[in-house]
């Protein structure tokens, strides 16, 4: 694909912004658009791969938000990015701007679709993964943001590997998550974060399911959810 040709090769910051917000038009385009740009042979690869050597950060932020916008048609996207080591890369970007609601929001959806594969899943928990979505978690769980519900999703992601539940244990993730969970439910009066409702409980159905959590995470305080270390004051 032209498009795809000029990008690696140009070094020009301006440029790239520009040739990835073409292909950004024609991913918003719909599904069948979306659909017919992920049959290209080497787009994929290639976007992927430039996420995983790109440093500017305006770059990276358009290259996500264009992938965030292909990965529903993409089933193989999550493989993509570990086979081009591109996790790595993608969670030090969310945890760098995990307080810019628009900067994150496009690599928090990859996560979550990246997250789905299991072998992802382990990869993304050995990198820190649980730490920086909890952080995710608690950065926007008072402003309804957008980022709550596909961050919730990534997080039952990892939750649902036995590998990385000690983790979520150790760093009182229950408790943050439980508590998010009862201030969403208690602000939602109109329903509107129901799917991240879900998902949030979705980390804590995942989570329980593994004998690997120590008994004393399975019982978080009923008086104050929230870790006294954490967001939100101790009772």
């Amino acid at each position: 694909m032209i498009v795809l040709t000029a990008l690696q090769r140009t070094g020009d910051e301006f440029v790239a912004e520009q040739l990835i917000g073409v292909l950004a038009a024609l991913a918003g385009g719909g599904p069948r658009s979306a659909a017919r740009l992920v049959k290209k042979p080497g787009l994929m690869d290639g976007l992927v791969q430039l996420t995983a050597r790109q440093a500017s950060d305006a770059v990276l932020a358009a290259l996500y938000g264009c992938l965030a916008d292909l990965a529903a048609s993409d089933g193989r996207l999550p493989t993509r990015l570990r086979l081009h080591n591109a996790l790595g890369p993608l969670l030090a970007y969310a945890r760098q701007k995990k307080t810019n609601e628009r900067a994150v929001l496009p690599a928090v959806r990859i996560l979550a679709a990246a997250a789905k594969n299991e072998a992802n899943a382990t990869v993304l928990g050995k990198a820190g993964g649980v730490a920086c979505l909890l952080a995710l978690l608690v950065a926007h769980s008072q402003a309804r943001s957008d980022v709550l519900q596909p961050a919730a999703r990534a997080l039952a992601s990892l939750a649902a590997v036995a590998a990385n539940v000690p983790q979520l244990a150790q760093r009182a993730g229950l408790r943050t998550v439980l508590g998010i969970f009862v201030e969403v439910s208690r602000h939602d009066v109109r329903n509107r974060q129901v799917a991240a409702r879900l998902s949030l409980l979705a980390v804590l159905k995942n989570a329980t399911a593994h004998r690997t959590l120590p008994p004393a995470a399975l019982l978080p305080s009923l008086c104050c959810p929230w870790p006294a270390t954490g967001h939100g004051a101790a009772c």
